[in-house]
């Protein structure tokens, strides 16, 4: 079992002009600046940024996978609550770096505007399961001996949601790595129906 991420300080909730939903506009937006991704002094470029930026996130990845699998096998409530802590700190920090300028999603963003309602069900998921992460946080540090087993419950189907989630965002990059922009790819649809 892997070291746990150092507890970092409580982090104020995102409101008024930084929402989410805020954060979904200025990250398409931003990707709506990029100049047009079917040329094709642009494709390379664009393809490169998105490699790279999925190779960097590449280690954060296994770390939350091999995080949520030891989760699912955490019987001791005690030990559940500071697991539980390491994964919901680790996931703020996790979604910030892909949403953010410069991160995966800005770089998946600049393939083109048909690839936008992907990202948005993306970044809407992040909201969600952070939501989630946090009340079943506060639900196993208050959790009576007789409410463990439905905490289980909730902690595997959490894990799962993450791990779909997880699983839909490397589909949408392999996608876009062998569709290269302006190629026609626009008819694919959405990344979980690949």
């Amino acid at each position: 079992m892997g070291p746990l991420p150092a507890p970092v300080p409580k982090q104020r909730r995102l409101s008024g002009p930084f929402s989410n939903r805020h954060l979904v506009a200025a990250t398409l937006s931003a990707t709506n600046t990029q100049s047009d991704p079917g040329t094709s002094e642009n494709t390379a470029a664009t393809e490169a940024k998105l490699r790279a930026a999925h190779l960097a996130l590449a280690e954060e990845h296994a770390q939350i996978i091999s995080l949520l699998e030891i989760l699912k096998h955490t019987p001791d409530p005690a030990l559940l609550v500071r697991r539980l802590e390491g994964l919901h700190t680790l996931l703020i920090n996790h979604f910030a770096r892909e949403q953010f300028p410069g991160g995966l999603y800005e770089s998946m963003g600049a393939f083109g505007s048909r690839w936008h309602d992907d990202l948005r069900g993306l970044i809407q998921d992040h909201c969600l399961i952070l939501s989630e992460a946090r009340a079943l946080l506060e639900h196993a540090r208050k959790a009576s001996p007789a409410a463990r087993k439905d905490l289980q419950a909730d902690v595997n189907a959490l894990v799962e949601r993450l791990l779909e989630h997880e699983r839909k965002e490397h589909r949408l990059a392999e996608r876009l790595q062998s569709a290269a922009p302006g190629d026609g790819a626009q008819g694919l649809g959405r990344a979980d129906r690949a």
